[in-house]
């Protein structure tokens, strides 16, 4: 879909779920958590260093249908909670994610490389 569909997409849901065990990091993560949605993602993947269970989403074990079912479940059920978790996303994703955050960690990288390297 255009970019600009899949963000009214993202605009219009509650929840994002995306189950997929075959994740490096997935981008469309940190797109639904910029929107202020509770994710839930899969255990042991590369966004379980950003989602933090019941702070910014919810996480369930590889394969597991049923725990998908109850993660859904549990978040339409306490929308309140599921609420809280999207503000919570949408802050971390502010404080950490955005081009400006990340640009600044290039010219700190390139900083520390350029002096351990003699050429600073």
């Amino acid at each position: 879909k255009p970019p600009a569909e899949t963000m009214a997409y993202m605009d219009a849901c509650d929840i994002f779920c995306l189950p997929s065990w075959a994740e490096g990091f997935g981008i469309v993560y940190l797109e639904a958590m910029a929107h202020g949605k509770p994710v839930i993602a899969v255990q042991g993947q590369g966004i379980t260093n950003i989602v933090t269970r019941n702070k910014t989403g919810l996480l369930v074990p590889p394969q597991d249908a049923d725990a998908v079912g109850g993660a859904i479940r549990k978040l339409l059920d306490q929308p309140l909670l599921a609420r809280r978790m999207g503000q919570r996303a949408y802050k971390l994703v502010r404080e950490r994610f955005t081009w400006d955050h990340c640009a600044a960690n290039y010219v700190k990288m390139y900083r520390k490389v350029l002096e351990e390297s003699g050429a600073a």
